[in-house]
């Protein structure tokens, strides 16, 4: 079980969103199957009380750049492989049950 501020949430189907990390920069991402949970865009901001199993993994420089061009993709937003300078780890949260409101 985790608690913190909301910071992002899929524009698409709204089946993940971030919190924000007790350090600036950290984030944690709780994310469900598409359609079991549905997140509005309005949860940013909001405090978000989320339960799930934690999985780590731990991506290679390609799989780095595939990943970080579809959250650009989702996101709507550019993306430029040379920006990509070291492989990164996921830490998320497989989701069973989140609350979203004002604190």
């Amino acid at each position: 079980r985790v608690e913190g501020m909301v910071t992002d949430v899929c524009p698409k189907r709204g089946c993940w969103f971030d919190m924000a990390g007790t350090e600036p920069g950290q984030k944690l991402r709780f994310k469900v199957k598409d359609g079991v949970m549905v997140f509005p865009m309005d949860a940013k901001g909001k405090h978000a009380v989320a339960e799930g199993v934690v999985s780590v993994r731990e991506l290679s420089m390609e799989e780095t750049k595939k990943y970080a061009a579809y959250q650009a993709e989702e996101l709507g937003k550019e993306f430029d492989p040379a920006s990509v300078t070291e492989a990164q780890t996921i830490v998320r949260i497989d989701g069973t049950g989140a609350v979203v409101a004002e604190k």
